[in-house]
């Protein structure tokens, strides 16, 4: 073989092995899994940092992964000051063809209420010094068996996490249950839901049988923003 036909093969080699490289390292950079647990962390705090908090928006926050039943993250919790949350969930992201790895369930916060069934005040329940009540003007969540968190007669949404609201400690694990939907902690081996505040076993989540109130929105990421 001529010694400029060689070459010739030798740059096309390089050059593809190149352009391969390229590709690959652009198509794991768009992929989760690419990035540790940590690094997720650190970068949706950097970009939060730099929208909501350099901004004036917001003057602090902390991110919190959240878990499964089986300890896996499934998402990442925001909280900030003053009070609100926001969850964030990964996509993928190969060759950018989205704006942005990480998809926030909404740019304003998220609004939720606790509420739970009469038939719950036979279980083991936390957070004694809340006020349950009825509340027949509840529109399309109103049920005449379901009791809700008043405030001068009326139900009590709230902007900080279900988390916050309940004063878990930082080094507790957060949970979110059924399908991502239910924010729950473990406390001497059981669940407490956080909507319900009421015991949950781990027997119970995994066949389905268990009281389920959770998030009122069964659909946090609806309207979505590119964080």
């Amino acid at each position: 073989m001529k010694p400029e036909k060689r070459k010739r093969r030798i740059v096309v080699a390089v050059i593809l092995i190149v352009v391969i490289v390229g590709l690959s390292l652009l198509y794991m950079a768009g992929c989760p899994r690419f990035y540790s647990d940590e690094m997720h962390q650190r970068r949706i705090s950097r970009k939060f940092q730099k929208e909501f908090v350099d901004t004036g928006i917001y003057t602090d926050f902390k991110v919190y992964p959240l878990y499964d039943i089986d300890d896996n993250i499934i998402r990442y919790l925001i909280e900030t000051e003053p009070a609100n949350h926001f969850y964030v969930r990964t996509q993928p992201n190969y060759f950018f063809v989205h704006e942005s790895l990480y998809l926030m369930n909404s740019e304003n916060g998220t609004d939720w209420f606790r509420y739970r069934s009469e038939s719950d005040e036979t279980y083991p329940s936390f957070g004694s010094d809340i006020n349950w009540g009825k509340y027949n003007e509840a529109g399309d969540f109103y049920n005449e068996h379901t009791l809700y968190e008043l405030e001068n007669g009326a139900i009590k949404y709230r902007s900080e996490s279900p988390f916050a609201a309940a004063g878990i400690d930082e080094t507790e694990f957060r949970y979110m249950l059924f399908g991502g939907l239910m924010p729950a902690v473990k406390r001497n081996g059981v669940f407490v839901n956080l909507i319900s505040m009421c015991e949950m076993s781990e027997s119970e989540l995994r066949s389905g049988n268990f009281n389920y109130p959770y998030l009122n929105d069964a659909r946090i990421f609806a309207k979505s923003y590119y964080l």
